[in-house]
């Protein structure tokens, strides 16, 4: 039986102001928010699996038609005007956090969306919280198809000031449009730093798979990233971006498998070490057939590094192995 919504709430602010400058184009913030009833699962201590009973709870178009059409009816020009995007829940006190996650972590949730909003590539930033009637309801956002954009590294803050009751959840889904607004060095236009200033492109490899990049340019030898799982290029950001591409071309890389915009997963045959080194040779051969490179490689990332420097040993200079996974045990391997 689908859990019941007790009331909905708009919220809407528009930054005027920042940092004492006044921005020409408002940033304006949207968090769309319900407050349901959680008899299915609160007060009953822990449950091994709550799927079996996820879609039957979830009250039918929570966040596909509810919350999405609330934001977008005062985003002004609909999904194309979204830029940033994340979402929120808090669970009350007889619940658990899992209960929260059960709603809003499931594609019924989410992908409606993504949609909306024309698509989205970047995932969902969220948090999870459980607490009593005006706990902070903290809604994180980023940019909706480029997830290492800095200027729309935004929260929206709020309570309800008599929700989560003990056996309700908060649920909210929050939107900008715009980003920050202010520019370090005078002048209009999104606040951006030197060691952002990154291209991203998505490039056709050999085998009809897509990889996406980020690059900073510069003329000297490349630098080629590669994150860990769970991670995106992205992930490369602040210093060693910015000290690298003073001397050198740096490009960052999206692993395949949902990190970023490259495509899905290798098949799989190829979901091993070989095929992760293919994949790299076959990224190499796309951007611009790079006969010699140094790798910096992160968890799974310098495990492909140093796959690749073994196997091709002719096209790597250097690599920098941060901390690969070594000796990882049965138990530790997911199933």
């Amino acid at each position: 039986m689908p859990a019941e919504i007790r009331k909905t709430l708009l919220h809407v602010e528009d930054t005027l102001i920042e940092g004492g400058k006044r921005a020409e184009t408002p940033l304006k913030m949207i968090a769309a928010v319900a407050v349901i009833r959680n008899p299915p699962w609160a007060g009953r201590g822990f449950v091994e699996d709550l799927r079996p009973e996820i879609h039957d709870c979830a009250p039918p178009g929570l966040g596909g038609d509810l919350l999405t059409r609330m934001v977008l009816e005062v985003a002004g020009g609909g999904g194309d005007a979204v830029e940033g995007y994340g979402k929120s829940a808090i669970v009350g006190v007889n619940g658990e956090v899992e209960h929260a996650s059960a709603l809003i972590h499931t594609l019924r949730f989410g992908n409606h969306y993504r949609e909306a909003v024309g698509g989205a590539k970047s995932y969902l930033a969220f948090t999870n919280t459980r607490g009593p009637a005006n706990a902070p309801l903290q809604i994180p956002l980023m940019d909706k198809n480029d997830g290492g954009r800095r200027s729309h590294y935004l929260t929206i803050q709020l309570s309800v000031a008599d929700a989560p009751g003990p056996d309700e959840i908060v649920v909210a889904l929050g939107a900008s449009v715009g980003g920050d607004r202010i520019t370090v060095s005078g002048g209009t236009g999104i606040r951006t730093s030197r060691n952002w200033a990154m291209t991203l492109t998505t490039l056709p490899l050999s085998d009809g798979t897509t990889l996406s990049t980020r690059d900073a340019g510069g003329g000297g030898a490349p630098v080629v990233l590669i994150h860990g799982v769970g991670l995106q290029s992205a992930a490369w950001g602040g210093p060693q971006i910015e000290r690298l591409a003073q001397t050198h071309r740096v490009i960052a890389l999206d692993m395949p498998g949902g990190h970023g915009g490259s495509s899905p997963p290798l098949t799989a045959g190829g979901a091993d070490l070989p095929g992760f080194v293919a994949w790299l040779t076959r990224a190499l051969d796309a951007l611009g057939g790079l006969d010699q490179v140094s790798l910096a490689g992160h968890s799974m990332g310098a495990l492909i590094s140093l796959g690749f420097a073994a196997t091709h040993p002719e096209r790597v200079s250097r690599a920098a192995l941060l901390n690969p996974v070594f000796r990882r045990s049965a138990k530790a391997v997911p199933p």
